[in-house]
């Protein structure tokens, strides 16, 4: 079906360091590419007047997360950042 193709590529990676017996870090990394030819409008099929456009997109994702857990049933603390970019380009004509 027009406008359904794509090329697409995902990388991933993951670091985990346990610094103590109750502290851990992990760190990872997600890169995805995705290319192919969509219409302007995705819910209507392509035709004339929805023609398709090449397109384009990247998105980066890095994540942080540590651990630390006392050995207590009491404690139990996780804290997570985490930073995503996302480009997108379709020409238009």
């Amino acid at each position: 079906m027009l406008g359904t193709g794509a090329r697409q590529q995902l990388g991933f990676a993951k670091l985990v360091g346990r610094l103590t017996d109750e502290q851990t870090l992990r760190l990872s990394y997600e890169k995805r590419t995705d290319e192919g030819e969509r219409s302007q409008r995705p819910q209507w099929i392509p035709s004339s007047f929805n023609p398709l456009f090449p397109l384009e997109t990247e998105r980066e994702t890095w994540t942080l997360k540590y651990g630390w857990n006392p050995l207590s049933e009491l404690v139990d603390i996780e804290v997570t950042t985490y930073h995503t970019s996302t480009e997108l380009q379709q020409d238009g004509r």
